[in-house]
C-alpha cells in the first residue's frame, strides 16, 4: 500500500512464511496503528503490516464472514459478522467484548465519543447498543429489500444514516 493523505492506494499483499493464513477474499478493513487489518470471508480477521503489505498473523474473528469494521476513536476497531455478534476489539488486536444481535449483521458503526455502537443487520433492521453495558435497542427497519451501511452523525449522537438498495 501506499498512502497520501487519507488515501490508501493498493498494491498485491503477501502472506509471511510461517504465517497460518491462507489467502481468501478480504472483505473489508480498517487502519489500527500501524497495521491494517482485513475482515474475511471464512470469519477470520487478517493482520497486515501496513508499510510491507505483508499478512503476519491470523485472529479469531467471527463464525462466518466478517462483513463490516470500522474505526473507533480509541485506537481500536468494531467488527460486524454475519455469525450475528458485534465484536470491539482495542488498538493492541484484544477482544474486549462481544455482544449478540441474533441477526447476521450488514454494517457496524461508532460514535464520535465511542459510547455507543450502531449496526444495520442484513434484513435493514437498526440497533443501537451502550458500549460499557450493551444494553441494546432495536430502532427501526431502515430499508425495503436489505441494507449495506450504516454512519453516525457527526453532529447529533442519536442520529445515523443508512444505505440500502432500495435506492434509499
Amino acid at each position: 500500500w501506499t498512502s497520501s493523505g487519507r488515501n490508501l492506494s493498493s498494491c498485491a499483499g503477501r502472506y509471511a512464511a510461517g504465517a497460518d493464513v491462507e489467502p481468501q477474499p478480504q472483505l473489508c478493513g480498517v487502519a489500527v496503528g500501524d497495521k491494517l487489518v482485513t475482515g474475511t470471508l471464512s470469519g477470520a480477521l487478517y493482520v497486515w503490516d501496513a508499510k510491507t503489505a505483508v499478512c503476519t498473523e491470523q485472529l479469531k474473528g467471527h463464525a462466518a464472514a466478517v462483513a463490516s469494521v470500522c474505526p473507533t476513536s480509541t485506537g481500536g476497531f468494531v467488527t460486524g459478522g454475519q455469525d450475528g455478534y458485534i465484536k470491539l476489539r482495542n488498538a493492541e488486536l484484544l477482544l474486549l467484548n462481544a455482544f449478540e444481535l441474533g441477526s447476521p449483521v450488514a454494517a457496524v458503526a461508532a460514535d464520535a465519543k465511542f459510547t455507543k455502537l450502531a449496526a444495520i443487520t442484513a434484513a435493514a433492521s437498526v440497533h443501537e447498543l451502550v458500549r460499557d453495558s450493551g444494553a441494546s435497542v432495536r430502532l427501526l427497519s431502515a430499508h425495503a429489500g436489505g441494507a449495506s451501511s450504516i454512519a453516525p452523525s457527526p453532529s447529533d449522537a442519536d442520529a445515523y444514516a443508512t444505505c440500502g438498495p432500495d435506492g434509499t
